[in-house]
């Protein structure tokens, strides 16, 4: 009987040894959470739905998270305020990435880029490449640069257009330039700094193609 009394208190639902299954059992739940991979989950969530930064203290997605792992409170964000440093590393980490792919292609890269005002009154260029990837065996394209310009003018567009292709080291890579039908489009193309110089082309005409 009393073997059997300690038996009990070593081997029950309130025993020791329970009590280490159960400690080992949340240091494993803990381990498999990877706080990296799950931080840029919760960036790419916010980012790609347009979501406020207060969206990572909506309880919502916590307890659906808490329904999976128990233990993901302990490494999920703790305040919108984390929010923008990561999605700053985020954006650092994937244009490297696109940086390196871009200057490994060993085909031309074509542009197509348009300006247009934003509802907060703030001019943006926005400019994407397409390429094609031989490693994947497929056409691409990537939104490089969405810059704030204090204008429309072609020669703002030329110059903003060129220092983002020499921020990724890519000038000689130029193919060819879709745009819609504004004359600034054309002028764009004219400006010394931006024809000739860096880019062979003679015509704007030539380098552009009109969508």
């Amino acid at each position: 009987m009393v073997r059997q009394r300690k038996r009990r208190r070593i081997e029950g639902p309130g025993s020791i040894e329970a009590g280490l299954r159960a400690q080992q059992n949340k240091e494993l739940l803990y381990d498999v959470i990877n706080q990296q991979e799950l931080h840029d989950r919760a960036v790419k969530l916010v980012t790609m739905r347009n979501l406020p930064h207060q969206a990572v203290e909506w309880p919502e997605p916590k307890e659906l998270l808490l329904c999976i792992n128990r233990m993901v409170e302990d490494k999920w964000l703790k305040s919108r305020a984390a929010t923008p440093k990561l999605i700053s590393e985020a954006y650092s980490l994937h244009k490297q990435k696109l940086k390196d792919l871009l200057k490994s292609l060993e085909t031309r890269i074509h542009f197509a880029f348009d300006i247009w005002t934003s509802p907060n009154y703030k001019s943006l260029m926005a400019i994407v490449a397409h390429f094609v990837d031989r490693a994947a065996n497929k056409l691409c394209k990537a939104l490089v640069a969405l810059p704030e310009v204090p204008n429309h003018t072609g020669e703002t567009m030329a110059q903003t257009f060129l220092d983002v292709l020499e921020d990724y080291g890519i000038v000689q890579s130029l193919g060819f330039i879709c745009s819609d039908n504004a004359t600034s489009n054309d002028k764009a193309l004219r400006f010394r700094h931006l024809v000739g110089k860096h880019l062979a082309i003679v015509l704007p005409t030539y380098a552009r193609l009109r969508n």
